[in-house]
């Protein structure tokens, strides 16, 4: 299996990201994102979008290469996104899932969060929502001791004395601090 190379401090120096969907225009959006967004959290690393259009490609890639956020769209044909949530459980190192929707309302949240994925995310997507979410799911993943309030120090978007434990409590506490991810206004 591919590793992630360590940069200053171990984050990595290159972080993959995968994005599984069959739509060919949020897959250039989101390169689009990822080719010009600076990503504050490790401003040192490199971050790569790789895509596939089916959970069977995904999980082919994901079986021989280290990738620490996988950005689902809600319904792939054939399955869902609860189908890769799933088979990510069975890998020795899943990947943090981020799940993509045109209908990303309160209960699609409440769901993904409830059910073990990290957040939402809105189409069309929003550069800098994309940005915080995903490096919000790396950070929480793959660099627990990181405090994401530390790695956001200087940000007017998070509250003081906040510090993020991992993927639900985060959103959970987070949420309610800052009104709610992706505009959502209630926090499971």
């Amino acid at each position: 299996m591919k590793t992630e190379r360590q940069g200053p401090f171990g984050l990595a120096s290159q972080v993959t990201v995968l994005s599984v969907g069959p739509k060919e225009e949020d897959n250039g959006s989101l390169k689009t994102i990822f080719g010009s967004s600076e990503w504050n959290l490790c401003p040192n690393s490199k971050w790569r979008l790789k895509t596939r259009s089916t959970i069977e490609s995904a999980l082919a890639l994901l079986r021989k290469s280290r990738i620490s956020v996988v950005l689902c769209e809600r319904d792939l044909l054939p399955g869902t996104w609860r189908d890769l949530l799933e088979q990510l459980a069975q890998l020795p190192d899943p990947p943090a899932l981020v799940v993509t929707s045109r209908v990303a309302d309160d209960s699609l949240w409440a769901e993904a969060l409830n059910l073990g994925a990290y957040d939402v995310l809105s189409k069309p997507f929003d550069g800098e929502e994309v940005v915080r979410v995903v490096s919000l799911a790396w950070l929480s993943r793959d660099n627990p001791s990181q405090s994401a309030a530390g790695a956001f120090r200087g940000r007017h978007d998070l509250a003081p004395g906040i510090t993020p434990q991992g993927p639900r409590q985060a959103w959970s506490t987070y949420a309610n601090a800052a009104g709610g991810s992706n505009g959502l206004r209630h926090a499971v």
